[in-house]
């Protein structure tokens, strides 16, 4: 097992290659990482999902993106900060995070400059016996940022539509 990956991937592809899976190299491919969409496109599965283009006509690339926009973090964040530090410094320990960055070096790391930054907010939930922290990367255009750099698309419902007609 390679180190800092949690999962026994040549176990895995053993079980799905003895099942007929026919993208079981997966898991072995993705040993060593991904390209997650954000600036550059992820890989596309051996014809397991359709691609955009292919089940809704959509164009593979996106002209009207609009301009990402940055946002300070929402009160919880606030009333648990020192909660929230402990869990960033506990994350920066196991290698999960960078930081803490000046607004400079956190430009010089995304290879933008100061101006292009556009940060996310955090919330904090309080649960009880511990408070978990939450980046929200959906706010300000991101998701449509990354999502125009993913290349298929699933075709399971998703949980807010069976929300939505479940009360009405």
């Amino acid at each position: 097992m390679a180190a800092g990956q949690p999962f026994h991937l040549n176990l895995i592809t053993a079980i799905a290659e003895y099942g007929g899976d026919i993208d079981a190299m997966y898991p072995k491919a993705i040993a060593t990482g991904v390209p997650l969409g954000v600036t550059t496109p992820t890989w596309t599965s051996p014809g397991i999902w359709p691609t955009k283009e292919e089940l809704k006509g959509e164009s593979p690339v996106w002209d009207d993106l609009f301009l990402q926009l940055g946002r300070d973090n929402y009160p919880s964040a606030k009333d648990f900060a020192t909660q929230v530090r402990n869990t960033f410094v506990e994350e920066v320990d196991l290698g999960m995070v960078e930081g803490p960055l000046t607004q400079d070096e956190a430009a010089r790391r995304c290879g933008c400059t100061s101006e292009e930054l556009c940060p996310g907010p955090l919330a904090a939930i309080d649960e009880g016996d511990k408070v978990r922290t939450i980046y929200d990367g959906s706010w300000g255009h991101a998701n449509s940022h990354i999502q125009q750099n993913t290349v298929e698309k699933t075709t399971r419902q998703r949980l807010w539509t069976v929300s939505r007609r479940s009360t009405g």
